[in-house]
């Protein structure tokens, strides 16, 4: 290599490879998804029961509040017409 010192490479060689290391120790500490079947989406929905009706308050402007508090998403695919789903409660 003209103009190249080999030498001066080795630090920024050294860093990448620590790098890609430490990425694949993370990928390969990732949890496995958790597979829910509907019937069991359907059974936790009915165990919960009338929750606007046990909110106090539950007017429309109340439970946009309440959404808003557990960080709820709903994103829904238009095709095959399936909602994505997330909730990050605080605390």
């Amino acid at each position: 290599m003209a103009g190249v010192d080999p030498a001066a490479l080795v630090e920024a060689i050294s860093e990448a490879q620590a790098e890609r290391l430490a990425s694949r120790a993370t990928l390969d500490n990732v949890p496995a998804p958790v597979k829910v079947d509907v019937a069991e989406i359907y059974a936790a929905i009915d165990s919960i029961g009338d929750v606007s009706a046990a909110l106090p308050g539950h007017a429309p402007t109340r439970l946009e509040e309440q959404y808003e508090a557990i960080d709820l998403y709903v994103r829904y695919k238009q095709n095959p017409h399936e909602p994505d789903v997330s909730i990050n409660p605080v605390g």
